[in-house]
């Protein structure tokens, strides 16, 4: 399932995949990372969610990823915000720069649930 959703210049995706294993769940994980410019990219974990924090400077864009792994049933969701720093007239950049990664981890855990 693919969902996107825009708001002043913000953009949310959500991926549902069904998987082999870990490692394939992993693999598609990093290749998102990718496609927003991060070649070394640091995975972190906060509620046992592994998620990645970053800045598109091609893009002048702020992203965050996280990965939520459901062993059981062989399924993979990765979703991300992604948004315009410094987005001209724009009251969301303004409000979600200044929170802090792991805050924003936990509202796209409970997004779209």
């Amino acid at each position: 399932m693919l969902y996107s959703s825009d708001l002043s210049d913000a953009r949310i995706l959500i991926i549902n995949e069904v998987v082999a294993n870990e490692q394939e769940a992993m693999q598609i994980f990093l290749g998102q990372a990718k496609t927003r410019g991060n070649q070394k990219t640091e995975i972190k974990l906060y509620n046992n969610v592994k998620y990645i924090d970053g800045i598109d400077s091609n893009l002048n864009r702020r992203y965050i990823l996280i990965q939520q792994f459901d062993e059981v049933n062989s399924l993979v969701t990765i979703k991300s915000l992604v948004y315009r720093i410094n987005a001209k007239n724009s009251d969301f950049s303004d409000i979600v720069n200044p929170i802090e990664p792991q805050q924003l981890v936990s509202e796209l855990i409970n997004f779209a649930k």
